[in-house]
């Protein structure tokens, strides 16, 4: 039979084989819409082919036009019936003019490496939606669609979709099954839906996808159905089995290659609210030991969001790099849980490196996320253009600023090992504290550097000034790693929160407070070396009155910096922190 099969044709033996359910019939009544196969039925598997794969060209021709629809069916219940991926011809483009949805134990599409091989998509064909499609199998909205098959395999393919104008469309489909492999998945042409979308899947690798040149256009006015443009999109409709949703888990995405998914003119004319991600992980804060996965390597690019986590859980990234990203590049919020980001490297920020936010899911908080060694450079600059700002740019941000009054909470955040240089001269700040929930609680930033050009290291944007920070946010600076700050006034943060640093307060030196009402009368401060022994017996004081916006260093022993080993640039630091007048010894 495998000559039949390599040759399109079919013998009579064949024939004879088909019928005891060797292969499955072959001319089926195929929906107009959809090409789906039947699936085979069950039996002992047949032999394999000389070569372990199905040949594509057997059926298909591979030349650029439109290809028969019915063949590819037929290849399909083939492969099934062998339990062998079909194979493609090297440099051959597959156009097709309907979804594709693979039977039950279809093992997939291969080809070489570097061979060429392409499946091409045209909206004009089929896939007209301007919306995002309400049934997660829908004919039009999805190119391919791949559900509760184990073992699929997708390796060396490029999908490429014409897309027209709004076309929303969502590109290979997985959902369901476990040990599916993809293998050198690249995809361009999109303009909205998610490129790559995998759903309550385990077990499963990518690895080396390249996802580039997609553009997101949505109407103006906005509507809430049309906009989203997404490279890898995990569990966005995930599976329901026994009224309980179906979350993936043990997965690896290896060397996630993501560049230039760019918001139209359009799009960023109609204001905040809709963008696109590199990587969108949702998860189910109900169940946070659910789920997990890893993120190994690779660099997201000219993308207006990097990795969003809108209610993911226990996600680890590793290695991964972001360059001119437009808003964020890390982003936990709506009840994200229990995820880590180690070793990332941030060059050219719009918004923020990382942003930790509650959101609006307060039936679950946003909490134990931890960001561990993050390089962040170029805040509030990017090559590529900036995307309209509806939030002042700054290297860290903990946040709380949903509307309404359903607000999560921001628990037991941790960031650690913070490098942030070149901030652009509009964006000097380091971290932004923006309005945090009554409920926030026991998150820390340690060992934060900066260079000189984050002239407002933490600036307090002035939301529920009312709370206050008490034991919301602790910010501790890496000690002896600072040259003086350039010869202008510095930003205290706000009270509750320990700011330890290596630059000098010398003479007539301003220091502003972030939001002076939130001060104490009665408040100092006063200068300590590393040990935690007062430099000079001589505190620098608040000497106007409660609601100043400033007060001036006025201690002398401050009037040469540098000259005392207090102030030396050798390792020896100081730290600069606010003490009430009352206390005989600076807390730890």
């Amino acid at each position: 039979m495998e000559a039949g099969i390599a040759s399109g044709r079919l013998t009579k033996r064949d024939l004879g084989r088909a019928a005891t359910g060797a292969v499955a019939a072959t001319l089926l009544g195929l929906d107009a819409r959809t090409v789906r196969a039947e699936p085979a039925p069950a039996r002992p598997l047949a032999p394999r082919s000389e070569f372990g794969f199905v040949q594509a060209s057997g059926y298909l021709t591979g030349d650029g036009s439109l290809d028969d629809m019915e063949r590819l069916a037929r290849a399909m219940r083939a492969a099934a019936g062998f339990a062998q991926p079909i194979k493609l011809e090297a440099g051959k483009a597959y156009r097709w003019r309907a979804q594709i949805r693979p039977p039950t134990g279809f093992p997939g599409f291969v080809a070489d490496p570097g061979d060429g091989s392409e499946f091409h998509f045209h909206a004009a064909d089929t896939f007209t939606s301007k919306t995002r499609p309400t049934d997660p199998a829908a004919a039009d909205g999805h190119l391919i669609y791949v559900e509760r098959i184990d073992g699929f395999r997708w390796e060396n393919i490029k999908l490429v979709f014409h897309a027209e104008q709004r076309s929303w469309v969502h590109g290979l489909c997985i959902r369901g099954g476990r040990g599916q492999r993809i293998v050198g998945f690249e995809a361009t042409g999109f303009c909205a839906g998610f490129v790559l979308k995998i759903d309550s899947a385990r077990d499963w690798i990518v690895e080396n996808p390249h996802i580039h040149d997609c553009t997101l256009d949505v109407p103006s006015p906005k509507d809430p159905n049309s906009g989203q443009l997404t490279g890898i999109g995990i569990d966005d409709d995930k599976l329901s089995i026994d009224g309980r949703y179906s979350v993936s888990e043990n997965f690896i995405i290896r060397n996630p290659q993501i560049h230039r998914l760019k918001s139209s003119a359009a799009t960023i004319a109609t204001g905040p609210g809709y963008q696109t991600d590199g990587i969108t992980f949702i998860g189910y804060p109900k169940d946070p030991n659910a789920g997990g996965g890893l993120i190994l390597g690779g660099m997201i690019s000219e993308c207006d969001e990097g990795v969003d986590h809108p209610s993911g859980c226990r996600l680890k990234i590793v290695g991964l790099g972001f360059k001119d990203i437009q808003l964020w590049a890390l982003k936990y919020v709506h009840g994200a849980q229990y995820n880590e980001a180690h070793d990332i490297t941030v060059d050219g920020i719009g918004g923020g490196g990382a942003v930790v936010f509650g959101g609006s899911q307060s039936r679950a908080p946003t909490q134990h996320n931890l960001i561990k060694n993050i390089d962040i450079r170029r805040v509030g600059d990017t090559s590529t253009g900036k995307m309209v700002r509806f939030l002042p740019p700054s290297a860290i941000r903990f946040d709380d600023t949903a509307d309404g009054v359903t607000r999560g909470n921001v628990i037991e955040n941790t960031v650690t090992g913070v490098s942030i240089t070149k901030s652009a001269p509009d964006a000097p700040m380091g971290v932004l504290i923006g309005d945090l929930a009554a409920g926030t609680r026991g998150n820390r930033i340690d060992d934060l550097r900066h260079d000189a050009t984050v002239t407002d290291p933490i600036h307090n944007q002035g939301f529920g000034t009312s709370r206050g920070l008490a034991g919301k946010l602790d910010v501790r600076y890496a000690p002896g790693v600072f040259t003086a700050m350039p010869d202008a006034d510095y930003t205290l943060p706000p009270p509750n929160t320990r700011l330890v640093t290596a630059h000098p307060l010398s003479a007539g030196r301003r220091v502003n407070l972030s939001h002076p009402n939130q001060y104490p009368a009665g408040t100092v401060v006063t200068v300590h070396d590393r040990a935690g022994v007062v430099s000079s017996t001589t505190p620098i004081a608040v000497r106007s009155p409660v609601g100043s916006s400033s007060i001036v260093g006025s201690n002398p022993a401050l009037a040469t910096p540098h000259a005392s080993a207090s102030f030396r640039s050798d390792g020896i630091s100081t730290w600069l922190r606010q003490d009430r007048a009352s206390d005989a010894q600076p807390k730890r």
